[in-house]
């Protein structure tokens, strides 16, 4: 899958900034219902990231509201896609994305919105059998 968002990434644009092009470069068809937006422990953890910006865009690009997890901000958790800990500690990495995509799902989500193709990514590769869809905002 090719994520617009990620090909910002290399041009500098803030977190928001490149939601918001990937919104106005890839909508999706049709809205997402039963969404729940996981906060990338990237934006969730900085004091120079626009959290409200990074979430409005990725609503925008959903088509509505999207649920949240009980951690976000100060209390976000990593999904397992961070720096090393896949390379490190993969079962490790593969449990921290595997309890968040189980999370979404005892909250009745049919889908979790990231910010971040790396984790999107990386939730995918954990979630089998579980009967929850994966998306990266400007994913293709």
């Amino acid at each position: 899958l090719v994520c617009v968002a990620d090909e910002y990434r290399a041009r500098g644009l803030s977190v928001p900034k490149r939601l918001s092009l990937a919104t106005a470069e890839a909508p999706l068809a049709e809205p997402l219902r039963g969404a729940i937006y996981f906060e990338p422990c990237t934006i969730a953890r900085s004091k120079h990231l626009d959290r409200e910006g990074a979430r409005a865009a990725a609503e925008a690009w959903a088509g509505g509201r999207l649920g949240s997890f009980r951690w976000e901000g100060a209390l976000a958790t990593c999904c397992g896609a961070g720096g090393d800990y896949p390379l490190v500690a993969p079962e490790g990495a593969r449990l921290a994305a595997r309890r968040i995509l189980e999370a979404a799902v005892a909250r009745g989500a049919e889908s979790v919105v990231v910010g971040c193709g790396q984790c999107a990514a990386h939730l995918r590769r954990s979630g089998d059998g579980l009967p929850i869809v994966v998306r990266a905002v400007g994913e293709l």
